[in-house]
Order: C-alpha cells, then structure tokens, then sequence
C-alpha cells in the first residue's frame, strides 16, 4: 500500500492536489487506501492472537506489534490528510509547505522497517 515509504505516498497524494485542483479525487484516493489500511490492521489484530497462543509474548510477538503500531499511525496520518483536505483544500496545501502536516512531523514508515 505504500509503495515504499509513507511519507512518499502522503507527499504524493498531496502533489496530485497540488497539480488537480481537484478535491474530490485526492479524498476518494485516501479513503481507498484507508480502507486498505483498516483491512490491513485487522488482520493484524488477527495475528497477534494467533502469534500470541502459538509463540507466546517473544520477539515475533514484538513484531506484530511494532506493525501495529506502524499501520494505526499511517490511518491517523491519512485521517488528518482528508480532514484538511475536506474543510479547506488551499489550507491542506499551505500546511504542506509549512510542514505542518501530521505526516510531516511524525516518522517515516519504511518497507524496510516492516
């Protein structure tokens, strides 16, 4: 779903604005990979049960729970994204310059670091 980097992605979508102008595209792309996403963190919560009975609290255990983690902030990412886009385009876009974005001040998520 992130192609990469979630900084990338979020930096992409908010490039397409940039160049579209057009609202409507840029929150149906981020309501679909929301939906990924949540698709995605409920698997995990899926997982963790499953790695929890089978290999107890260990570092696969960890794991799961670091990815967790990572997904739960991309949807927090993504929500803050198509909650600027949706009160103020212009706005969303003036907060990218500035880096003020939520994207924009937390960490990156890498595939590497999946």
């Amino acid at each position: 779903i992130i192609g990469g980097s979630s900084r990338r992605l979020l930096d992409g979508l908010v490039n397409d604005l940039c160049q579209s102008g057009d609202a409507g595209t840029c929150m149906h792309s981020i309501n679909v990979l929301l939906g990924g996403m949540e698709g995605i963190q409920q698997r995990l919560r899926l997982l963790h049960g499953i790695v929890l009975q089978a290999m107890g609290t260990g570092e696969e255990l960890q794991r799961v729970d670091l990815i967790s983690h990572q997904a739960s902030s991309l949807i927090l990412a993504l929500e803050d994204l198509l909650m600027h886009v949706m009160v103020d385009p212009h706005d969303a876009l003036e907060g990218h310059t500035r880096g003020e974005l939520l994207y924009q001040t937390t960490c990156d998520i890498t595939v590497s670091q999946l």
